[in-house]
């Protein structure tokens, strides 16, 4: 079979200072020093790379779009200050500006051992140790067994396992410090729930049935009692919790973090931090689509793609320019992240998704639609040529086995496959 002009004619029907996005110089389509073969071989194996994977990157940019406009519908909660007041999660909609003001934060009740030697040894009782601990009035007896000769930090860690293994809303921890040379350790408790207890009775109390455990480590001192949140919303009377995560109603909780006497303002607005990521993973995934098509620009279809790409870019981009992203001369997008973060402050970014930003949404709409055109049969996107020609489906075979990465400096293993005569090894093969 020999390879004629006309079989390349659905490939290279534009010179070369028109295929490519613009891009001038010689591709494997108009060498004149390849072969009629050889050309067509670096087509069919072009065309092969693009439809593998046009579609999981149109796939990935039409998710894109529509991620950014879940974001945009999905309104959120913000905190004018949230090192005081964090939002802790919010489900509702229509939130009506909330002021929130923190007398005090809740906390939990803390028990600090005796600071004693750590490895002096003999000092702590042997024998079984069995005490109590009362946690919010319900008892719980707890019991271990301290060998005679263990050291003070020993005897401390022997307790504390004790304590944490019960699982009764107590920690137990062992600290360690240097004292004038030499490490001492403390036995600390502290309640896992904050706020004061019942009748202005601690949160938990200590003491021992048998042995001195109790009195030897000095647990049973409360060094930091249990204390409720205090707060005021929208200038209204003081309220109380024992938690600092609190239900403001309309789908919205927040939590204290810290006592101010200014007051918070919490607001309704646009996930902005989403939709700059959402924007930066657009831009990537338009560019590796772009970069794509463009692998296989000598396909006149493809090059139909290819302008449908940067026409979809150039029409807005002066709306994307406010944003921070700019339309670079090679028709790929960039992003300016100052340029982006300042748009979310004057406003810019939730007014380029609003509904009546009529740029925007010509943009969004178009884009996807061609990413969704592309994702559903990128062969749309190829010349009927590339497809009827003898050869192909084993070079997309070939790409697809070969987990082809679209880098044309690299030999895939259809190319290493067509040898010194491609055409002659391919059409044996199929035969």
């Amino acid at each position: 079979m020999r390879v004629t002009q006309g079989m390349l004619n659905g490939f290279n029907s534009l010179p070369p200072t028109q295929r490519n996005g613009g891009r001038t110089g010689t591709t494997p389509a108009t060498d004149p020093t390849l072969s009629p073969q050889e050309r067509l071989s670096h087509m069919l194996v072009n065309t092969a790379r693009f439809v593998t994977n046009a579609r999981p990157r149109a796939t990935l940019l039409s998710n894109a779009i529509s991620n950014l406009t879940a974001i945009n519908d999905n309104r959120i909660a913000v905190s004018g200050n949230p090192s005081t007041v964090a939002i802790h999660s919010f489900n509702g909609r229509d939130l009506a500006n909330t002021f929130v003001r923190v007398g005090q934060i809740a906390v939990s009740q803390r028990n600090q051992g005796t600071t004693m030697p750590a490895d002096e040894h003999n000092t702590p009782p042997g024998g079984t140790h069995r005490f109590m601990i009362e946690v919010n009035g319900q008892e719980h007896e707890i019991s271990f067994f301290a060998s005679t000769g263990m050291s003070n930090q020993e005897f401390q860690n022997r307790m504390a396992s004790a304590i944490s293994n019960a699982n009764i809303g107590i920690t137990a921890a062992v600290t360690t410090s240097t004292i004038e040379g030499e490490l001492h350790s403390q036995l600390n408790l502290e309640a896992v729930a904050t706020g004061a207890g019942e009748d202005g009775k601690p949160r938990f109390t200590i003491t021992d049935i048998s042995g001195s455990a109790v009195a030897f480590t000095g647990v049973g001192e409360i060094y930091r009692e249990g204390q409720n949140a205090r707060f005021f919303v929208n200038d209204g009377e003081i309220q109380e919790s024992d938690s600092n995560i609190i239900d403001l109603g309309n789908g919205l909780r927040v939590r204290l973090l810290e006592a101010s006497e200014t007051p918070v303002k919490i607001t309704q607005g646009p996930n902005t931090q989403a939709m700059q990521n959402g924007i930066r993973t657009m831009v990537s995934h338009f560019n590796s689509l772009l970069e794509t098509a463009r692998g296989n620009g000598d396909d006149r279809f493809t090059q139909i793609l290819i302008r449908d790409l940067e026409r979809a870019a150039r029409t807005s981009n002066r709306s994307l320019a406010e944003l921070g992203v700019s339309v670079n001369r090679n028709g790929t997008l960039s992003v300016d992240n100052d340029r982006l973060r300042e748009s979310v402050e004057n406003g810019v970014l939730e007014r380029f998704f609003g509904n009546t930003n009529r740029q925007s949404n010509t943009f969004l709409r178009r884009l996807d639609r061609i990413a969704t055109n592309v994702a559903r049969n990128p062969m749309r996107h190829v010349s009927p040529h590339a497809a009827r020609t003898p050869g192909f489906n084993a070079a997309l075979n070939a790409v697809q086995n070969g987990n082809n990465n679209n880098n044309s400096s690299q030999v895939s293993p259809f190319d290493a496959y067509f040898g010194n005569d491609p055409l002659e090894h391919l059409l044996n093969a199929l035969s």
